[in-house]
């Protein structure tokens, strides 16, 4: 298993997807997701408060998002 810091430019194409499968399975729906740049935003200010926080999970050649534990 590997932790992998977000990266928001590298890591895009994990991270928006990710978040828009937590709105179907929370809401059923992800038409409230809104703006993916204002989430990147969102997401990066984030980061930057807690560095280790947010990663990728990589095990098995899968990856996966880890949030914070707050």
């Amino acid at each position: 298993m590997k932790f992998i810091p977000i990266n928001i430019s590298k890591h895009k194409d994990y991270v928006i997807p990710f978040r828009k499968d937590s709105f179907i399975v929370s809401f059923g729906t992800d038409k409230d997701f809104g703006d993916e740049n204002k989430y990147l935003d969102w997401l990066q200010q984030q980061i930057e408060k807690k560095p280790k926080g947010f990663a990728l999970v990589e095990q098995a050649n899968i990856i996966r998002m880890e949030l914070p534990y707050i």
